[in-house]
């Protein structure tokens, strides 16, 4: 990308209908904007990484699809799934709905970061 065009991260990637599809954010001008970029208090919201995020799925040594797609297998290495949505109701009976492959360096603003340390249901000594 060149230094006017970034990707718009604003949003998580929804489901997609093919087993490990990658998440493509779109491409959009330095100067564009939306009214969706600031909270009502007038901050910013903060990326989280995936590496980082309540939402994302990994597994030791990555993702390993049938078809690596446009990615190479270092970045396959290093993937998982964002499971920040549901998949969406159809009226196709039986239908599926994959989460889309990120990697950990990949990013969004509606990532949650993880807890430290869950502490564990019940009474606390």
């Amino acid at each position: 990308m060149t230094a006017h065009v970034g990707a718009c991260r604003l949003r998580a990637p929804p489901p997609g209908e093919n087993r490990d599809e990658v998440a493509h954010w779109a491409q959009t001008f330095h100067e564009d904007f939306c009214a969706e970029w600031r909270a009502s208090d007038g901050t910013p919201p903060s990326m989280t990484l995936c590496k980082h995020c309540a939402y994302w799925s990994f597994r030791k040594g990555g993702l390993t699809p049938v078809d690596r797609r446009d990615q190479l297998a270092k970045w396959w290495e290093q993937a998982g799934h964002c499971q920040r949505h549901a998949p969406l109701p159809s009226d196709i009976p039986g239908h599926s709905a994959h989460w889309r492959a990120t990697n950990r360096e990949d990013g969004c603003f509606e990532g949650k970061p993880r807890a430290a340390q869950a502490q564990p249901p019940g009474p606390q000594k």
